[in-house]
């Protein structure tokens, strides 16, 4: 691994079908003036551009893919095989880092501070490249904060390698709320969290945690997360399902009648 002053940084990015967010992705990894990052990509068999530029750009990329997963989170482990960076960031196709100097800045004030742990901070959200002027998580990300909901970002995280050895890799049976699992199951192992307030990425609220009509799934899996590690009780579990479902059920009938999608 890499110098203790200067560690490198792992970027993996997970993308499918969105050639030109991804050109940004890369662009954003490549602008930036610290100089020791290697750069992870993982394409599930795109039919788009995208397969042909990383044929053609192998330079840019420490180790590069395009061949079919069955899911984000295999994709995401796919990744995790091919690190050899002290610290791992994702930063998928259409997410873009706040500045040119924000790894710089990362690790001058709180990568080099630390040898273990996960160091979270915040993303500006943004919908069909258009700014919310809003940041997630609202919270920190404390277990306190993390049980009400995903208050955890891996756009604006950096995992220490060893992470993963102690708690392992990506729950690959979940189709949205695998990053909740993950970092609940780092709060169960006693994993430090190193939050700050900081800016970290731009990120295009428009993926698939993100729709409405995903809602009662991600519901689902949220809620049996936090009884499989005995956060919640089976009683409190059903109960937060029938209260959040039938809020939501009726919050998209008062869209419905106001013409709103």
């Amino acid at each position: 691994m890499s110098s203790f002053s200067y560690p490198k940084i792992t970027v993996i990015t997970i993308c499918y079908n969105c050639f030109k967010g991804f050109l940004d992705t890369v662009m954003s990894v490549r602008h930036q003036n610290y100089m020791n990052v290697e750069h992870v990509v993982i394409d599930g068999g795109s039919v788009d551009e995208t397969p042909a530029y990383l044929t053609e750009n192998k330079e840019l990329f420490s180790y590069s893919v395009s061949e079919p997963d069955s899911g984000i989170y295999h994709a995401m482990n796919k990744g995790l095989e091919h690190v050899t960076g002290e610290w791992v960031i994702y930063l998928n196709a259409g997410d873009v880092f706040i500045s040119d100097t924000i790894l710089n800045e990362m690790v001058a004030e709180y990568l080099c501070k630390y040898s273990e742990g996960i160091c979270t901070g915040k993303v500006n959200l943004y919908k069909n490249g258009v700014s919310l002027n809003m940041t997630h998580p609202r919270g920190g990300g404390d277990k306190e904060n993390l049980l009400l909901g995903n208050c955890i970002a891996h756009q604006a995280s950096f995992i220490h390698h060893t992470v993963f050895n102690r708690v392992g890799n990506w729950a690959e049976h979940f189709k949205i709320n695998g990053d909740y699992d993950f970092w609940i199951r780092a709060k169960k192992y006693g994993i430090s969290f190193h939050h700050n307030e900081i800016a970290l990425a731009n990120f295009d609220y428009d993926g698939i945690s993100s729709q409405r009509n995903n809602y009662i799934l991600s519901l689902k899996e949220q809620l049996s997360i936090l009884l499989y590690y005995q956060y919640l009780s089976v009683v409190d579990a059903c109960f937060q399902y029938v209260k959040k479902s039938l809020m939501y059920h009726v919050k998209t009938l008062v869209r419905f009648l106001l013409g709103l999608k």
